[in-house]
């Protein structure tokens, strides 16, 4: 996992890369060389550093066609589920449903900063 506060970049991808495949701590037991990755023709994935670091690996890349979510399904199914599941209890989430014309949070509510916000998505992934 890689976690970036703007659109993913061959930087994140080769960081996310590394904590598949390291198994010690902090980023196992879990872990390993994957024989293939399936990507979705992001230009992050499809990058000559990226793609060179796979070939290095000696895993397949599979570039799946556009607009084709449904070969994908697992990553799609994760990503759906973490908005509800851990984004809409952090502060200053914008996506509450807005019962009348209350303000959509309280307006003392602390937002997080990055760090803060990574520290917390790390922890409940570790759970």
């Amino acid at each position: 996992m890689a976690v970036t506060p703007v659109h993913p970049s061959r930087e994140s991808v080769l960081a996310a890369l590394r904590s598949a495949v390291l198994r010690e701590d902090p980023y196992g037991p879990f872990g390993g060389l994957p024989e293939k990755v399936r990507v979705d023709r992001g230009k992050d994935f499809l990058s000559r550093t990226v793609t060179a670091a796979f070939d290095l690996l000696d895993v397949t890349v599979e570039d799946l066609p556009a607009y084709a979510p449904h070969l994908k399904g697992t990553v799609e199914g994760l990503n759906r589920a973490v908005e509800p599941m851990l984004l809409a209890a952090q502060p200053g989430y914008v996506h509450q449903p807005r019962p009348g014309k209350r303000s959509s949070r309280p307006k003392d509510e602390v937002l997080l900063g990055f760090e803060d916000f990574t520290a917390r998505l790390l922890d409940s992934h570790s759970g």
